[in-house]
């Protein structure tokens, strides 16, 4: 049997570039980034929106108070005091400009960035402050209304939450406000705050990122380490080093998995050492056992030979004297020696019957012998098989029309001209007629020929109205020295060669041979060959033999 072919290792370039440490390290440094990332996002934006959210509070806070601090020099119309309030407040570092209008509308003092100043005058009817209004991407707008001191305390009670009815609101606001303080918020310093929280964020995050990069490495490589020892002292022992082993320095799962596998090695080491023990005595043993064998073999060939020799001979004498016994009865009933009575006819026909029995036994012997001894050969020539079915049936018309048995042949029109061995489908055919005529007490006998639809090859059926043979006898029908006890309870007489014959032949000439039976209907011997065979003609072609009978068998024989 051949060994399943080893797999191909794993290359070292291939598990160091793709190593369980490294896809440890990658998968932790992946979850740690995505960690990060989506951590240091929140923080800034909640850093940024508290920055944005601290100066709306600045630009509003910073337009109610000059709105407070506007009241008296609105009334009394004093332009220098809204001046210095406009100055005072642009001089703050996020301050680009500080405006003042009265309730119509009309501007009344400014400072800082004077550019777009009608569009700078918003309604606002409401009493808090309004903004941020983004007039442009680097400025906020905040606006806040001027209001008289009942307007101003009506407002501080809606800022600190004691709000008055919502119908008299808007009436009181509108009827108390008499200007409008605007004023201008740089965004120059949220943008550099940003980008400051935006690199220190970025900063942070790429020290973190790095710093848990290097731990997942290292924590990898602890968890990997062992393992790699593993694989090591794995890969060392499929090269043959057997004395490898693991070193176990932790109490956890690969520890265990350590201890297991060098407990593994020393057992297949053991079990190793013990094979090739047995191995070297093996050979030894091998060959003490061939000569024995060899011994035992040519005993045996020379036993084969001398049964053979045997059985040849024993036939030949008993042929000699029984062919003898058969023709000096053919003389007595032919009134060779006078004429006899009925008696002696009887007794006569006997003595021939029961003579013809025992040839045919001696030959079914011989025959069986020359099969087992592989000393076949085919001797191919033309044929048609009308004539040999009617050479095979004139011995047996005559004694079966006496029983009441009739016996038929017959070839289907397609039959083509055989290319065979004439003798042995003679044989086979002969063989088969004398088991059916052996059984069959009454009825019919026929033997019928046509070409198969199925296989294109020559079937002949041997049918008869016997007893027929029991289903549990069938699968040994055709084995030497068989004889199956039919429906009447007795085998026939014989050794039980004829049928194993029959299969020999039919193996030699490149057929099959079935059999089909029931009790109490007969019995049906189908043998399929081929009509041509391929090979000289006209002379002996050696075949191979079939396989020769067991040693029982042949002790038997």
């Amino acid at each position: 049997m051949t060994p399943p072919a080893r797999p191909e290792p794993v290359s070292g370039r291939a598990r160091r570039r793709w190593g369980f440490a490294t896809r440890l390290a990658l998968a932790n440094s992946l979850l740690i980034v995505v960690a990060c990332l989506t951590l240091g996002w929140i923080i800034v934006r909640r850093d940024l929106e508290e920055i944005s959210r601290s100066l709306v509070e600045r630009g509003r806070t910073i337009s109610l108070y000059l709105a407070r601090d506007a009241e008296l020099s609105i009334l009394t119309g004093d332009t220098q005091a809204l001046e210095q309030l406009a100055h005072s407040a642009h001089v703050q570092h996020d301050v680009v400009y500080c405006r003042f209008f009265d309730r119509g509308g009309r501007l009344l003092s400014s400072d800082g960035d004077t550019g777009d100043i009608a569009a700078a005058a918003t309604s606002n009817e409401g009493l808090g402050a309004v903004g941020p209004l983004a007039r442009t991407p680097q400025v906020w707008e905040f606006q806040a209304p001027v209001l008289t001191a009942d307007s101003r305390r009506q407002r501080e009670e809606l800022e600190f939450g004691e709000e008055p009815p919502a119908l008299q609101r808007p009436q009181l606001a509108a009827q108390q406000r008499i200007g409008t303080v605007v004023i201008g918020i740089s965004l120059v310093p949220l943008h550099a705050l940003r980008q400051r929280v935006f690199v220190t964020a970025a900063f942070f995050a790429a020290l973190v990122t790095v710093l848990a990069v290097i731990g997942a490495v290292v924590m990898a490589r602890a968890i990997t380490h062992p393992l790699q020892t593993l694989a090591k002292a794995a890969d060392a022992i499929a090269r043959g080093e057997w004395n490898s082993s693991v070193a176990i320095h932790t109490r956890d799962e690969v520890g265990a998995l350590a201890a297991s596998f060098n407990t593994m090695v020393h057992s297949v080491a053991s079990s190793r050492a013990a094979l090739e023990d047995y191995s070297r005595t093996l050979e030894e043993k091998v060959q003490a056992r061939t000569e024995r064998l060899e011994v035992l073999n040519r005993e045996l060939q020379e036993a084969n030979r001398l049964k053979s020799e045997f059985v040849a001979t024993v036939s030949h004498e008993l042929r000699t004297p029984l062919n003898v016994i058969m023709g000096y009865c053919e003389m007595l009933m032919s009134g060779a020696g006078g004429r006899i009575s009925d008696e002696q006819r009887t007794m006569l026909t006997t003595i021939e019957r029961y003579s013809q029995q025992q040839l045919e036994l001696v030959t079914n012997v011989l025959d069986f012998s020359r099969l087992a001894s592989g000393k076949v050969s085919l001797h191919v020539e033309r044929f048609a098989l009308a004539p040999l079915l009617a050479d095979i049936a004139t011995p047996y018309q005559a004694r079966l029309a006496q029983a009441g048995i009739q016996f038929s042949t017959s070839v289907a029109a397609g039959v083509p001209e055989l290319r065979t061995d004439r003798i042995k489908l003679q044989e086979v055919i002969r063989n088969l007629v004398d088991n059916a005529v052996k059984h069959t007490a009454a009825g019919r006998i026929a033997v019928d020929a046509r070409v198969s639809a199925a296989s294109a090859m020559l079937l002949i059926e041997v049918r008869d109205t016997g007893p027929g043979i029991p289903a549990e006898a069938l699968p040994g029908i055709f084995e030497p020295f068989h004889q199956a006890v039919r429906n009447s309870g007795s085998a026939a007489g014989g050794v039980g060669l004829g049928l194993s014959i029959v299969k020999h032949l039919v193996n030699v000439l490149g057929g099959t041979v079935a059999v089909e039976s029931r009790l109490g209907e007969g019995s049906a011997f189908s043998v399929e060959i081929p009509a041509r065979l391929d090979g000289p003609s006209d002379r002996d072609s050696p075949v191979p033999a079939p396989s020769p009978p067991a040693a029982s068998d042949l002790a038997a024989l």
